[in-house]
């Protein structure tokens, strides 16, 4: 059975286009490739003639106008889109049935249905699902599963709707919530309860599913099926570090399966009640204060189900440095401006489609080889800028979930640079990343920081050309992002250290070099291949081994205002796997 039809159609409309062909085939890094008309998670479309479809709306005056109905459309496998507007026949983003080759979707408790004679619908559930997915086709019989949520009210009900007949009738299937999130160090108050919410689902390569389930804890939670969809395993923590965020699973043609999330952790929940601007339905976890952990989005992908590769950004959120945060963008769309939902869609030649975010600011359809996520190697020489590397700080802000209808505020801090290139102390015509402590009483911390990713690596070296002017860096290597002033990473990650002029001992530069493995119970720091010292590999109790390093970590170590900082000029991973 061919699950991916389209991809012969591409094919064929790449080799009448010489010059998409070749734009095309040179993707390998992520490439933005337009910026979509609504939210991610299940807009996007392709035709069975290849053509690519992002379904939303446009004119809007506010967040609650619907707008006019349209669609971005492109014919040349993303290379380039047009602005369409669409037809009251059609049925909008929807999958196409490998079995019979009708087009099935479900919104709230309706199916709709189109087999080429004209749009059809009727009602299938009596509670709505809420954040669904499009469907998804089994690859072993003729079977079609929607993952979404019900029962809102009590906290969200991970839910599946199956077919047996191409979406004429369905049954439902519940599963377990995941606990309720308890605060726990370094968080001193409650998060925004949700449980069991946004459920996204993927056949592995053994036929067994899996589905990942949002959650307020620190890793989704994974439940597995080995009755295609009948029956569920509770739910437990998973491999994958998010919160409150969304996840997706796609299977591709060949087996794999990819996983598109936002591998971070939220700075730690402080006491709610000392924010006034907190409405009560926050401080009792019926809504979030701030999300600080949707401005990177990831990728990684499994042959097994069970040993995942990559963990690599693929997006940054574009407006993550923007002093107003806020209202960046204007009212008329979503309120939220994360990156962290996402429709994934594969394309030929190695290629895959992501589809981000939440807010015509941010949010961003995304090109990337698949030889680009299983790299072994990244260098930063800050050649693009801070494009790279995440160094946002954050404004004391309003927070809460809507502070005023209709006005995009939602749970969003303001924001401002931290680290900034300054000319390189030794090197004329060069700039280098410098972290200082800037006391302001305006910021959330005075600690300026820095996050940068590499290729998720069991065993590995980093490599950093630093010179410490002022008071010097901590650096921590771990499995996720983790805001740039977050200082907690010390306690919360295996690898951390302290390098300052006790270790460099003078102000010029100097090659900083750790090497890790996993399996081992050290990692060695050398400096100018000098071995320094060793530093041990601690895991917090409860926690799970890291799949792999995939992130350093840098912050100011200074206790008062620190003006001449650190400066990086390099950063270089390489994997020893």
């Amino acid at each position: 059975m061919n699950m991916y039809p389209y991809l012969e159609a591409m094919k064929e409309i790449l080799e009448r286009d010489p010059d998409a062909k070749r734009q095309f085939m040179a993707i390998h890094a992520p490439v933005t490739v337009c910026t979509p008309l609504a939210d991610a998670r299940r807009e996007l479309r392709v035709m069975a003639d290849g053509e690519l479809r992002c379904y939303g709306s446009i004119n809007k005056t506010h967040v609650e106008d619907r707008g006019e109905a349209a669609y971005l459309s492109s014919t040349d496998c993303g290379m380039s889109w047009k602005l369409k507007f669409k037809k009251d026949d059609d049925i909008g983003a929807a999958v196409q049935s490998p079995y019979t080759g009708r087009w099935v979707t479900v919104r709230g408790n309706m199916v709709y249905l189109d087999d080429g004679d004209g749009l059809r619908w009727h009602k299938i559930i009596e509670e709505p699902l809420n954040c669904m997915f499009q469907p998804v086709f089994l690859t072993h019989r003729n079977r079609c599963l929607v993952a979404g949520q019900t029962d809102q009210k009590t906290g969200c009900i991970p839910t599946v709707l199956i077919s047996d007949d191409d979406g004429e009738t369905w049954k439902t299937v519940t599963l377990p919530k995941p606990p309720v999130y308890e605060p726990t160090w370094p968080d001193v108050d409650v998060r925004w309860l949700t449980c069991g919410s946004e459920p996204t689902l993927a056949e592995l390569p053994d036929k067994t599913l899996m589905m990942l389930i949002r959650n307020g804890w620190n890793r989704f939670y994974v439940s597995y099926s080995h009755d295609d969809g009948d029956t569920w395993s509770n739910p437990e923590p998973s491999i994958f570090y998010s919160t409150i965020t969304t996840p997706h699973i796609y299977r591709l043609s060949d087996g794999r399966v990819l996983c598109t999330w936002c591998n971070t952790t939220p700075l730690p929940e402080v006491n709610h009640r000392l924010q006034p601007e907190t409405k009560d339905f926050c401080r009792s976890g019926r809504g979030e204060d701030a999300f600080t952990n949707r401005d990177a989005a990831h990728a990684a992908i499994t042959e097994d189900g069970l040993h995942w590769k990559g963990f690599r950004e693929v997006l940054l959120n574009p407006i993550r440095n923007e002093p107003d945060f806020r209202i960046a963008g204007g009212k008329e769309s979503s309120r939220d401006k994360s990156i962290h939902q996402s429709q994934i869609l594969e394309l030929p030649y190695n290629k895959i489609m992501v589809y981000y975010g939440q807010h015509t600011a941010s949010r961003r359809v995304v090109i990337f080889d698949l030889d680009w996520l299983l790299a072994g190697e990244r260098e930063e020489v800050f050649d693009n800028g801070l494009s790279g590397i995440s160094t946002q700080t954050y404004v004391k802000s309003l927070s809460d979930t809507f502070v005023r209808l209709g006005y995009p505020g939602h749970c969003a801090w303001n924001r401002t640079d931290g680290p900034l290139l300054m000319p390189d102390p030794t090197e004329l015509g060069k700039e280098s990343l410098q972290i200082c402590r800037i006391d302001d009483p305006r910021l959330v911390s005075p600690v300026q920081g820095a996050v940068w990713n590499f290729p998720s690596a069991r065993k590995g070296t980093l490599e950093v050309e630093l010179q410490v002017m002022g008071e010097g860096v901590r650096v921590t290597l771990m499995d996720r992002w983790m805001n740039p002033i977050d200082t907690t990473v010390r306690d919360r990650c295996p690898l951390s250290f302290v390098v300052d002029k006790q270790v460099t001992e003078d102000d010029a530069r100097h090659m900083l070099k750790v090497v890790w493995d996993l399996d081992e119970d050290v990692a060695l720091v050398y400096l100018d291949d000098v071995k320094k010292f060793r530093v041990p590999l601690r895991y917090t109790a409860g926690d799970l081994a890291p799949v792999g390093f995939s992130y350093v970590h840098f912050h100011s170590v200074a206790q008062s205002p620190d003006s001449l900082g650190t400066y990086l000029s390099r950063l270089h991973m390489v994997s020893a796997e």
